[in-house]
């Protein structure tokens, strides 16, 4: 079995694992974890643009995961910094190791989308998962109405997920890393 299966089975595992023993299953409907399982999955079944969908959504997840987690350091225990870290080594094997896709970016906004559509239908509104009832309370001072606030996340979403897309196939175009499969 390659790098790329391992990784795979590696992230499925920390992700059940770690929400069935440590959390919930609704705890599941975060996009973080359910970046992890698509990446997972992708990487196991050797689906390249799933891989790199959800492993780019880790990558961009843990940036607002972790900003929240300095601010708020009592609401994190140490099984979501182990987790959320962990699913950073998927995300290297699906967006370093994998042929990149100009298609990237839009696969992850369709996965946004579908994070939210999954967090309203199933989670529970006084916790917000992902962004998906109300104005995170952190951004409650820059934004009045629900609607600016979504729309200007959407927005944001897709800007750092085309400008991740741009700058992975420059690197690829270049060689780097030199290990990356060839694309097909």
């Amino acid at each position: 079995m390659n790098m790329q299966r391992w990784g795979g089975i590696l992230l499925l595992c920390i992700a059940i694992g770690g929400n069935l023993i440590f959390r919930s299953v609704q705890n599941m409907i975060w996009i973080c974890h359910l970046s992890a399982l698509l990446c997972g999955l992708g990487l196991l079944v050797r689906h390249n643009l799933a891989a790199q969908v959800g492993g780019l959504w880790l990558t961009i997840g843990l940036g607002g995961w972790l900003a929240d987690a300095i601010s708020h350091p009592q609401a994190y225990d140490s099984v979501s910094w182990i987790m959320h870290f962990s699913y950073l080594t998927g995300a290297a094997i699906a967006l370093l190791r994998l042929p990149v896709r100009r298609s990237m970016w839009l696969g992850a906004i369709g996965w946004y989308l579908f994070a939210q559509a999954l967090a309203r239908l199933f989670g529970d509104a006084s916790e917000n998962v992902n962004f998906a009832f109300a104005i995170w309370p952190s951004w409650r001072s820059s934004f009045e109405r629900y609607l600016s606030f979504w729309l200007f996340f959407l927005a944001a979403a897709a800007a750092i997920a085309l400008a991740s897309n741009l700058l992975l196939l420059a690197l690829q175009s270049l060689g780097f890393p030199s290990w990356r499969e060839k694309v097909r």
